[in-house]
């Protein structure tokens, strides 16, 4: 808690002593843009003041009591930065400032460090190879994946290096799946069904997963425990995401608090479509990061302490296409935490149509987008050539590695390509 005598002015500056000798005390002078602050007014007794920035404007307004003091909050959330505010009557201006607001990105209360300043230019693009090899994990034609193999999810869990994709048969169910690495670089599946069934998870018609289970993230939580995220699918593409735990590549539980995170979780959801699906999860400094998708195709974020409860950001959305390539549809982000930065896959277009972009952000919230996909669909007629989408991001070293879904239009395989970083 700080507080700052305001500097009696003489007649010239504001041409009133009086109300330009008012004390301010800013509770948190240090605040989270989605929090913001209150503090103390000190003056005249009995005076309306304005606070103000020359930056944003006015910001609140008072009147002090008959003591001279009058408490505030500032009236919106405002964007990050360092302010200036001043106190003065409302039709005066005065020369110095009161006192100093920080804003600092959302995640700061929370005690994550982010930087004020967002960045303006993605510092690197990923000129990707191996979009001519083969897929390393395609649809088995005798299996409940004969058609789709796609969404992957990869970690190093205990020595054993898994991929957790979704798949389907020619039915629009979806379900989720686990493949193994093996020494020669292929991956097996570790069962010939889907990992949860609606009998074994207990489900019942209208409940949050009945329909199908989507989009899995995989969690590593101290190579103790696997946490699988994922959307379910309640009928007509009503989507919210929960979680199942293991401490086996197969035999999950799921989360008694399920779904984790919907819709209704979401500001002002009305005007946000009726789903959200494809968490990202980023596990930093104690605080569990979260970027989603939305039924009407842009991007939101909201942190956690435990994985379980969930606040999001205070104004959505975070991240919109482009409207070039990607018409301004995005879903499908794909985030790490790397050199102090956040970097993103997205997925850009409408159905059959989706390619893999590029943005970098400081905080995770305002990012720089790079105007062109990254891994383009082939075109030639091979099994990427339609669309490729969710390329999660592995870092090994300076070799980044991008695990993705290609479709020919008829069936989707999931691929790996990489990039050197400089």
């Amino acid at each position: 808690m700080i507080t700052l005598s305001w500097i009696a002015l003489a007649l010239t500056g504001c041409g009133d002593e009086r109300v330009c000798g008012m004390e301010m005390e800013l509770y948190e002078p240090i605040a989270d843009e989605c929090l913001g602050t209150c503090g103390k007014v000190t003056g005249p007794r009995n005076t309306d003041f304005v606070i103000s920035s020359e930056a944003l404007g006015p910001m609140s307004k008072g009147r002090t009591d008959g003591s001279g003091e009058a408490e505030f909050c500032l009236e919106r959330l405002y964007p990050p930065g360092e302010y200036d505010l001043y106190t003065a009557a409302p039709d005066a201006t005065c020369d110095e400032p009161s006192t100093t607001l920080e804003i600092r990105p959302f995640g700061w209360a929370w005690g994550l460090d982010k930087p004020i300043e967002a960045l303006t230019e993605v510092p690197w693009v990923p000129e990707v190879t191996g979009l001519d090899d083969d897929p390393v994990l395609a649809p088995d034609p005798e299996s409940w994946d004969s058609m789709v193999v796609s969404m992957p999810s990869v970690t190093d869990y205990q020595g054993r290096k898994l991929l957790y994709y979704s798949g389907r048969n020619r039915a629009e169910f979806y379900g989720l799946g686990v493949a193994e690495e093996q020494p020669d670089g292929s991956f097996q599946r570790l069962t010939d069904y889907s990992l949860f069934h609606t009998d074994e998870i207990g489900s019942a018609e209208g409940d949050w997963n009945y329909f199908s289970q989507n989009t899995p993230e995989i969690v590593n939580r101290d190579d103790e425990e696997l946490w699988l995220y994922y959307n379910g699918d309640v009928l007509n593409n009503r989507l919210s995401i929960g979680a199942a735990t293991s401490t086996d590549p197969v035999n999950f539980e799921q989360h008694e608090s399920n779904p984790l995170f919907s819709i209704q979780d979401i500001v002002r959801a009305e005007e946000r479509g009726n789903s959200v699906a494809h968490a990202s999860i980023v596990q930093r400094d104690g605080v569990y990061e979260m970027w989603f998708a939305t039924g009407t195709l842009w991007l939101g974020y909201a942190l956690s302490t435990d994985g379980v409860e969930w606040t999001p950001y205070c104004e959505l959305p975070i991240f919109e296409g482009l409207g070039t390539w990607d018409l301004g549809l995005v879903k499908a982000p794909e985030v790490i935490y790397e050199d102090g930065l956040y970097w993103m896959t997205f997925s850009g277009c409408d159905k059959g149509c989706y390619q893999v972009g590029w943005a970098v952000s400081a905080d995770g919230i305002r990012w720089a987008t790079h105007p062109d996909p990254i891994i383009p669909a082939s075109g030639d007629g091979s099994w990427n050539s339609v669309a490729t989408q969710g390329a999660e991001i592995e870092v090994d070293g300076d070799t980044w590695r991008f695990w993705y879904a290609g479709s020919d239009g008829e069936t989707t395989s999931v691929g790996v390509v990489e990039a050197e970083r400089p």
